[in-house]
């Protein structure tokens, strides 16, 4: 018997049982289900063929979605990075299993920078929330070099030991009777044999070396001479060329109004701005502003701009995620699309997430 989706073969409200009057058919066949995860860098998707010769995308493992912001009427393609919260099954938060009404956790890197670029406000985590945290890093660093103090005590005294018992051993060397010098004059007549031997060797060297130094730098010289004389005639010929275009007239080419042509245009390789009131000395590349018309629209939209609370606080943490709602069915479509949570949805997902937070710690 196969997977199916018949009601025939369930109960009535009452409990008594139907009665099957046919055999079953192929549109009532069922399927096993997809059990999409949450694989970073991964998607894979398999189709299925169903009736009617139509197709359905099966999600195996996805990594992103197309989330949007109900408030602010806009939606981009972003990273999913954890499951949070099922109100199905909390098994499915473990496996972490994308399924149609999961609570995942996704980057919000490009919503902030969406958010700038319409409103000129930069959602980044706050400078004293940064400090807080830098204090307690220190705190936890003073701690350790407590602890590493109290190792070096208890380390100390076996090292003091280790160095009396070294010096003892260098003052008995130094004690014991010397061996026979007669050894030592031997091998000093045949180390001086050596040395003789080899000075000889190097200077025959270094003679052969020099010989070989002296006639490369003859021929470097000439050829340097010879470099100079072919560019003094290329400069000459250029001279007299540019004299002979200096006796002819040009008549410059002018617009309807009288100015040239190309007055007004950025020369970038001079770093020049030529306009009809002379040279202008510019840096380049030039510095960006924020243009004119762009700051007359963000003075209009902060009029009207609103932020909730939660999700503002979610941008600012600085691990840089939002919490989001999964509306599409990854098994079916193929995708885990949805939108963020704001508003009194958020905080009735938030107060379930730190009952269950609580629930584990005890």
């Amino acid at each position: 018997m196969g997977i199916t989706r018949s009601g025939i073969y369930k109960r009535t409200l009452t409990g008594r049982k139907r009665h099957v009057h046919q055999k079953k058919r192929k549109f009532y066949v069922g399927r096993p289900p997809a059990n999409t995860k949450l694989v970073a860098g991964e998607r894979r998707i398999r189709t299925v063929r169903t009736r009617g010769g139509n197709q359905k995308r099966r999600a195996l493992r996805l990594d992103s979605g197309v989330f949007s912001w109900p408030s602010e009427c806009m939606a981009r393609v972003t990273r999913i990075l954890d499951v949070v919260y099922s109100p199905a099954n909390s098994e499915m938060v473990r496996t972490k299993t994308l399924v149609k009404g999961n609570i995942v956790a996704i980057d919000a890197t490009p919503f902030r920078n969406w958010y700038y670029r319409h409103y000129g406000v930069n959602l980044v985590a706050s400078e004293s929330k940064s400090a807080d945290t830098s204090a307690k890093g220190k705190k936890g660093d003073k701690k350790s070099k407590k602890e590493s103090k109290a190792d070096e005590k208890a380390k100390g005294g076996k090292k003091t030991s280790e160095k009396k018992g070294k010096k003892e051993d260098s003052k008995k060397e130094s004690k014991e009777p010397k061996k026979d010098s007669k050894k030592d004059t031997k091998d000093s007549k045949k180390e001086a044999k050596d040395t003789k031997k080899e000075s000889k060797k190097e200077g025959k060297k270094e003679s052969k070396k020099e010989g070989k130094k002296e006639s490369k730098k003859e021929g470097k010289k000439e050829s340097k001479d010879g470099k100079k004389a072919s560019k003094d005639a290329k400069k000459s010929f250029k001279s007299s060329k540019k004299g002979s275009k200096e006796g002819k007239k040009t008549v410059p080419r002018t617009n309807r109004f009288g100015k040239k042509f190309g007055a007004g245009r950025r020369d970038f390789k001079g770093k020049i701005f030529t306009g009809y009131f002379g040279t202008v000395q510019k840096q380049f590349p030039p510095a960006k502003p924020v243009p004119r018309l762009r700051a007359m629209k963000w003075r209009k939209r902060e009029a009207q701009r609103t932020l909730d609370a939660n999700v503002q606080a979610q941008f600012e943490t600085g691990l840089g995620r939002l919490y989001a709602c999964v509306a599409s069915r990854p098994g079916q479509v193929g995708k885990a699309d949805g939108y963020i949570l704001e508003g009194a949805e958020l905080e009735f997902y938030l107060k379930k997430m730190e009952k269950k937070k609580k629930k584990k710690k005890q």
